[in-house]
């Protein structure tokens, strides 16, 4: 067959009316939903809010905090998420996965390019040409994960939060996304939705959910701009602001955030302790330069650190240094918001020779200089796109833990005359706040309050594109059209033995590559498909309908048609790419995995719960004899002393067959008979209040 030749006929547009259909797909979604909690998946730190009378509760996790690391330790028989994992890290460095975030829905070699690869102190490989985490278990094995899979436990995390607050079993969630998160990241954060075992019946742009969140009950006009700098990327976004109505004007990202300023601090204390250990081996003014032990441990440490990670002898990652080093990095990085100077001591970094340094905020924002550059240069960017000028944004919204850098507030208020950022919100649960309203509105818990006229104006994340005659590419759908949205273009063969047609879609959008974070605009290929199936006929006759429809979560499907004959073809582009999404097939597997694991830890904590409470009986019967009432030793103690027994010897018996229900159904009964028997020992000796 020769090679297609197409031309396009006619680029008819169909605009679809965006903001009817959004409205109306938030009246139609809220049927049936019942509760839609909202979640901040967070690189660093997540949180998860839900509306309920006429108001919005950020949930506390189980120790009480508002927000719960995105961490994960994996051991030999359990997981542990949250604070538990990030606790006991130290004890179990190469188990220990955070940061995962900055993996989805991203190609290895692209992640090759930045600091991703470099600067966690857990290895990341390639597996087909997508990024897999491996972990190492203490009994020596090692596991391979996917980043949507561990993902899926953080967000599996903030359900069971949400479920515990509640009271009730949570399915629907609307998930927080970065702005500038193309359709393969989307539909990644979607696929660890579903692994988690929920409905994502919604994506909102950070920025969005910050906009919410500040404006949903103010009256006054107003155009705002939002800073988000996150764990993982800055984000930028304007919008109008005006009775209830949120309208996109512009939005933009780069992958810098917490992780990288601390990345840089930790390039520079490696050098520190190359420096260190290079004067003991060159120097002969260096008070160890003649001890041969010392030395040779010099140049083992030089060895270990050549390639700005920290490696064992022989060449492995050395994960616990690295941790040590990450932590005291991070450690000393959030010092330096309110304070000068901070020591910074890793006594066991080497095991046999300790690194102390002090560093100041002078060096921290000398060490990323040219982050802090690319940030402002992003935002002023952003204003120029917009045709905006500084004078016309009335707020300024600030949104992540690094924005609390005292050297990026001082930015901001250089680049806007003086004008002070807004600092009525709270920067870390902002955005689960205004998911969470989102949420309320979906779920129809707001149709009768203050929310129920909420309507939002989002945007596309980056320009689309298609190619229908070489080189030439057609631009389809422009960054920041509004979504959802629909639109098509006809293209026609100019060859008469055209039997079929070859699509090729890209996306053009700003991201960073290079080690120093230089911008470029990228266009990348998203997919190609080809349809077959057009009959043969002259010049200029078959027509094909192109497609691109853009969902309310920003993501892309494509439709090919043939006008004559009907044949079409329907796809979701991001799936075409391997290296980047699983396949449906492994995401069903994984969320059935995840379904099973989860039973399997709530049938073994009822276990716990269980056997806990008979050992406590236990104890005050045994081992508290003199505060046991003498009614319950001479009337009530062999029927208790039988149950228990009884009980345990079930618990022995049925650990492995029996149900969460079962071990549950136990211990309701043996609390009923311990009920009883104080009930009745209270009802005629009520002095007795031991127990």
């Amino acid at each position: 067959m020769k090679k297609s030749a197409m031309v396009v006929r006619d680029c008819g547009v169909i605009f679809m009316l965006s903001l009817v259909i959004f409205c109306f797909s938030l009246v139609k979604a809220s049927n049936g939903l019942g509760t839609v909690i909202g979640i901040d998946f967070g690189t660093s730190y997540s949180s998860v809010g839900v509306f309920r009378n006429d108001k919005v509760e950020i949930i506390p996790n189980e120790l009480g905090n508002r927000i719960t690391p995105s961490w994960v330790t994996f051991t030999n028989t359990k997981r542990l998420v949250g604070e538990a994992a990030m606790d006991q890290a130290s004890l179990n460095a190469a188990g220990t996965v955070f940061s995962v975030k900055d993996f989805l829905g991203v190609p290895f070699e692209v992640l090759g390019r930045g600091h991703h690869l470099h600067s966690k102190p857990y290895e990341v490989v390639d597996k087909d040409g997508k990024p897999y985490i491996r972990v190492k278990l203490r009994n020596g094995k090692t596991k391979e994960l996917s980043p949507e899979e561990i993902s899926g436990m953080i967000l599996r995390k903030m359900k069971e939060t949400a479920e515990a607050y509640l009271g009730q079993k949570i399915k629907n969630a609307v998930i927080s996304v970065p702005a500038h998160y193309d359709y393969a990241e989307r539909q990644a954060i979607m696929d660890a939705g579903t692994i988690a075992g929920l409905n994502v019946v919604r994506l909102i742009n950070d920025p969005t959910a910050t906009a919410i969140a500040y404006g949903f009950d103010k009256k006054v006009r107003q155009k705002i701009l939002v800073v988000d700098v996150g764990g993982g990327t800055t984000e930028a976004s304007i919008l109008t602001i005006n009775k209830g109505s949120f309208q996109v004007l512009g939005t933009t990202g780069l992958v810098v955030g917490g992780d990288s300023f601390t990345w840089e601090m930790m390039i520079e204390f490696i050098y520190m302790i190359r420096g260190k250990f290079l004067d003991v081996r060159d120097n002969p003014n260096n008070p160890y330069f003649g001890f041969k032990w010392m030395k040779d441990m010099a140049e083992d440490i030089l060895n270990m650190t050549k390639n700005m990670r920290i490696t064992k002898p022989n060449g492995d990652l050395d994960n616990e240094a690295m941790l040590i080093l990450w932590s005291a990095c991070e450690m000393a990085k959030r010092t330096l918001s309110s304070r000068q100077e901070v020591k910074v001591e890793m006594s066991t970094l080497f095991k046999v020779n300790s690194f102390t340094v002090t560093y100041s905020r002078d060096d921290l924002e000398k060490a990323n200089t040219h982050l802090f550059e690319a940030i402002m240069k992003t935002i002023k960017d952003l204003l120029d796109n917009a045709g905006l000028k500084q004078r016309n944004i009335d707020e300024i919204v600030l949104v992540g833990g690094s924005t609390r850098i005292p050297k990026v507030q001082q930015l901001l208020k250089e680049m806007f005359y003086g004008k002070r950022p807004y600092r009525g919100l709270n920067r870390d649960e902002v955005v689960a706040y205004g998911a969470a309203i989102l949420g309320g509105v979906l779920s129809g818990e707001g149709s009768q309050n203050k929310i129920k006229d909420i309507r939002l104006l989002d945007g596309a994340q980056s320009h689309l594109m298609a190619k229908v005659i070489e080189p030439v590419v057609v631009q389809v759908i422009p960054k920041n059209t509004v979504i959802p949205t629909m639109r098509s273009m006809t293209v026609t063969t100019t060859n008469y033995e055209e039997t079929s047609a070859v699509i090729k879609v890209y996306e053009r959008k700003s991201i960073h590559y290079d080690e120093k974070f230089a911008l470029k605009q990228t266009v990348h290929e998203l997919g190609s498909f080809r349809l077959y199936g057009i009959p043969p006929t002259g010049e200029g006759h078959v027509k094909i309908e192109v497609t691109f429809d853009i969902d309310e979560n920003g993501i892309l499907n494509v439709m090919v048609k043939d006008k004559a004959t009907k044949i079409s073809q329907a796809i979701n582009i991001t799936r075409d790419d391997k290296s980047r999404l699983l396949s449906r097939e492994e995401i069903e597997r994984l969320a059935k995995e995840e379904e099973k694991l989860v039973e399997e830890e709530t049938k073994i904590g009822a276990w716990i719960k269980l056997l806990m409470y008979v050992n406590s009986i236990k104890n005050i019967m045994i081992s508290n004899k003199d505060k046991v009432p003498e009614e319950i030793q001479s009337d009530e103690k062999l029927k208790i002393e039988s149950a228990l027994k009884e009980t345990h010897e079930w618990m022995e018996e049925n650990q492995q067959k029996a149900q969460k229900e079962d071990f549950e159904m136990r211990l309701k009964e043996l609390q009923a008979l311990m009920n009883s028997v104080l009930n009745k020992v209270h009802e005629e000796n009520p002095e007795h209040d031991e127990l």
